[in-house]
């Protein structure tokens, strides 16, 4: 359990100040709280602050310093493939019953089309998923614990940057807020955020995607946008194809009317299924395209911050959409051998 890095520690029984707490992990404060209920600090910080630090007793810089070093937070990049191979089995699932089942129905003078289309828009979804996966989302290089540069963040709060602008609201909010990382020992610049998960700071930090087993971030978003905008159009494709079957608008002169009624009702199933996947994968998009147009990431907007949707300016909405889709880009397996060096 590592110390808290924020200004305050909020428990059940209030809010304690960073003073109170730092350097001591999430354990020795709960005891510490149980062992100072009787001090009012149900009503009282200030006396909870104070009947936490008799209890606790105060903890030196370098102790705090040599907690956090020996508490061994590691740097490996943690992946999990198990969200990727699930799409892989859902893109499986959707081409393969369209060209088995939905395309084959259809006049063979639009069924080498739909099929050319299909697959083309199948390919692009599959290279948006591995590119997502295997760039650098946008790590910031971790570096060795120092304890000046500790010190003086622990000084000064952890924070620096225009301190009036950590109360306002709406996009940009903090755009001038530096935080120190506690975990990568570094100054993360604004709108970057420790993925716990991931194990690093990542640069515009959205939010970290199961389905990619990756996070989303500066460099790999747009490659993200892709995979959700041609893996719905792949599916609405088929949809379409299924309806004009379903409807009897284009049937193929060759369906023998024995098995016309299995089909119909395969043809209807593999319809749903496309529409509830091209529907979850358009709404996401939509959600995305929203916030980057308002110029708000997904933790900004669903986080603990959670702050206002409006829309930007031109200006901010041409950046944000500059941050998005020309970032550089880089692999991940070699960014992260330079950075764990």
């Amino acid at each position: 359990s590592s110390s808290s890095s924020s200004s305050s520690f909020r428990s059940g029984s209030g809010v304690l100040p960073l003073s109170a707490v730092d350097g001591y992990n999430d354990a020795e404060i709960s005891e510490a709280l149980v062992e100072a209920a009787g001090s009012g600090i149900e009503d009282d910080p200030s006396a909870a602050s104070s009947a936490t630090s008799r209890v606790l007793g105060p903890i030196s810089a370098e102790d705090a310093f040599a907690r956090l070093v020996a508490s061994g937070k590691t740097k490996k990049f943690n992946e999990s493939l198990l969200g990727v191979w699930t799409i892989f089995g859902f893109i499986a699932v959707g081409v393969g019953s369209g060209y088995s089942i939905v395309l084959p129905g259809l006049p063979a003078s639009i069924r080498a089309v739909f099929m050319v289309v299909v697959g083309i828009l199948s390919f692009l979804t599959l290279m948006s998923l591995v590119i997502t996966n295997r760039i650098d989302p946008g790590i910031i290089p971790p570096q060795e614990p120092c304890f000046e540069r500790y010190s003086e963040a622990r000084r000064i709060g952890f924070c620096r940057g225009k301190m009036d602008a950590l109360d306002t609201e709406g996009a940009g909010a903090d755009d001038a807020i530096e935080k120190y990382c506690q975990t990568c020992h570094i100054w993360r610049p604004p709108r970057a955020s420790h993925c716990p998960i991931c194990g690093y700071c990542i640069a515009r930090f959205d939010h970290h995607c199961p389905a990619v087993g990756i996070c989303i971030g500066a460099r790999n978003h747009r490659f993200f946008l892709m995979l959700l905008f041609c893996g719905g159009v792949s599916g609405l494709v088929l949809l379409m194809c299924g309806i004009l079957r379903i409807t009897g608008i284009f049937v193929a002169s060759d369906d023998n009317a024995s098995d016309s009624s299995i089909n119909f009702w395969l043809t209807a199933l593999c319809s749903l299924y496309y529409f509830g996947v091209s529907f979850l994968l358009f709404f996401f998009l939509g959600q995305c395209m929203m916030l980057c147009f308002c110029d708000l990431t997904t933790k900004e907007r669903f986080g603990k911050s959670r702050k206002t949707l409006r829309c930007s300016k031109l200006h901010n909405c041409c950046s944000s959409l500059n941050d998005v889709c020309c970032s550089p880009i880089h692999s991940r397996n070699v960014y992260l051998r330079e950075a764990e060096m």
